[in-house]
């Protein structure tokens, strides 16, 4: 088999050699740097660092077409997908990924910039690897494919890690990834003897991810909080900590930065819809536990969570009430969500100016009761299409694995059906609803588009696509776009075939997906939302890729 190494991998440290008067061989006399002219894809700013954080030294310093004269190539932080920043011999830093250099990573013949880096060896993948912030499986996942079956991965030490495919030894590469031994070849079945240990397994400090719009840094977890400072759209944000905070843009999460500032992670790229499994959970972060909102008519505090109790207390419309946690209740005025004051009383969330039309993400539960009660109109919940909310539950939920049984054409088939057969049924698109064990309503959160479907049946795009692998094949594809996006084997949108998943969007970085099921066609779950949200409709958008998950 033919092998390659990629040219942003590799990393050389050749001394030159002298041939004295007598032979005797030492380092010659260090010549000046090497020049290299490479062409600006669009006007560049030069830098006094590697990082869009940087002091600009001059703006538009090499316009767009303009030769840039490159001295070096040194890692800096990330920047429009490449952490890969390159010094001119004008002493200033502009990000690689605009220099029209011929390689996606470092430029063959280009030198490091005082690069200390160890010596690699250069060793075949016999897989597809990831490239991963730490050892262990559940780390972040730096690159998708960081190292195709058949690359020479850069190794430059081993450590023992988290249990992967049989093995604990995982690899360090030169570019600072961790990938498992057992998909390298060095030959050995254990630790080989030619490399060194790695010094440290330690995750970094903190990560840089891409901002995907202007992003502004606030002092708390709430979006009521002052913007301490923006972060531009496209700027690497250095994040040391994750944390559950207020509901922003349909997530709950934030990510606190280094300059100690808190941003939605809604809009920063990590490649997860939730936690960064590489990222650790702030402990600084304090829940709203007592903190006071305003009521939007007088309300009436009772003993319990229904509206036959009598009224111990009315908070006056316009009075500041202090809320302790949130429990599911007997259904009123449109909700099901009760909050219990400091005062010990519990009053309809409906008319208490939270900021959502469901739980507050930062606020605690009273407890794990279930809803009660029903919509006016009969029934035992708020019924929509052919299902029940009380009954079928809200979110992501659990059913029994289908069948492994089969050839992979087989499994696919089984797929296919069990998609038409959901056309079938007149479910709503519902934001965060569906999973494992079918179609459910929708989670509190609003949808990204500002929809409220907590009262919705049926199933939003990754909870469609998950049921369908789980229950016909017993294949977990994983619950989110961004996790499925990362499944099994990436194929071109040119070789697709029925029973691949069609992505909106890049790796990591997805809005909707899709089953394929030939001809053309695909079967989706999407709004508009009403009786025929799953259903079959042509391929539309562009498609670079689907994901294979049976090959």
């Amino acid at each position: 088999m033919h092998t390659r190494i990629r040219t942003r991998l590799v990393r050389t440290l050749t001394p030159l050699l002298a041939i004295a008067a007598l032979g005797t061989p030492v380092l010659a006399a260090s010549p000046a740097a090497a020049v290299t002219n490479f062409t600006a894809k669009v006007a560049l700013n030069g830098r006094d660092g590697p990082s869009l954080n940087a002091n600009t030294v001059k703006v538009d310093m090499y316009l767009a077409g303009q030769t840039v004269p490159v001295s070096c190539q040194a890692k800096g932080e990330e920047a429009y997908g490449s952490a890969i920043w390159d010094k001119t011999t004008d002493g200033v830093w502009v990000p690689d990924f605009y220099v029209q250099t011929g390689s996606d990573g470092y430029a063959p013949g280009v030198p490091r910039c005082g690069d200390t880096s160890l010596d690699s060896t250069a060793l075949p993948a016999t897989a597809d690897l990831d490239g991963r912030q730490s050892p262990s499986l559940s780390a972040a996942v730096v690159e998708v494919n960081a190292y195709h079956n058949g690359d020479l991965v850069p190794v430059v030490c081993q450590a023992t890690g988290g249990s992967a495919y049989g093995s604990t030894i995982w690899d360090k590469t030169s570019d600072g990834l961790w990938v498992t031994d057992v998909y390298v070849k060095t030959g050995y079945s254990g630790f080989d003897p030619n490399l060194p240990k790695c010094a440290s397994t330690s995750a970094p400090s903190s990560a840089g991810y891409l901002a995907k719009t202007d992003l502004n840094g606030r002092a708390t977890t709430q979006v009521s909080a002052p913007a301490v400072k923006v972060y531009p759209g496209g700027s690497t944000i250095r994040i040391t900590c994750q944390a559950i905070g207020e509901n922003a843009y349909g997530s709950n999460i934030w990510d606190k930065t280094t300059d100690g500032l808190w941003v939605t992670d809604y809009y920063v790229k990590t490649g997860f819809d939730g936690f960064d499994p590489g990222l650790p959970r702030c402990t600084d972060n304090t829940s709203n536990s007592g903190s006071g909102y305003t009521a939007k008519t007088d309300l009436n505090g009772r003993a319990t969570k229904v509206l036959s109790a009598a009224a111990v207390k009315t908070y006056p419309s316009g009075s500041s009430i202090h809320i302790t946690c949130q429990a599911y209740g007997e259904y009123a005025y449109g909700s099901y969500i009760w909050d219990k004051t400091t005062d010990g009383l519990f009053v309809t969330d409906y008319y208490v100016q939270t900021g959502t039309d469901g739980f507050l993400s930062n606020m605690p539960r009273c407890d794990n009761d279930q809803p009660t009660g029903g919509a006016p109109g009969g029934g035992t919940g708020p019924t929509t299409g052919n299902g029940t909310c009380d009954t079928a539950g809200h979110g992501r939920i659990n059913g029994p694995a289908g069948s492994t049984a089969g050839t992979s054409a087989e499994k696919i088939s089984r797929i296919i059906a069990l998609a038409q057969q959901e056309t079938t049924k007149s479910l709503s698109y519902a934001w965060g609803g569906g999973g494992k064990g079918g179609p459910s309503c929708g989670i509190a959160s609003l949808s990204p588009g500002g929809y409220n479907d907590y009262n919705r049946y049926g199933f939003d795009c990754s909870g469609f696509t998950e049921y369908l692998f789980w229950a016909a094949a017993g294949r977990d594809i994983g619950e989110g776009s961004n996790t499925q996006s990362r499944q099994a084997t990436q194929v071109s949108y040119s070789s697709v075939k029925a029973g691949d998943l069609l992505f909106w969007g890049s790796p990591g970085n997805t809005d909707h997906v899709a089953l394929y099921i030939g001809n053309g066609q695909m079967i989706e779950a999407a709004p508009p939302r009403g009786t025929s949200s799953v259903h079959v409709t042509n391929v539309y958008g562009s498609h670079s890729y689907a994901i294979r998950i049976f090959s």
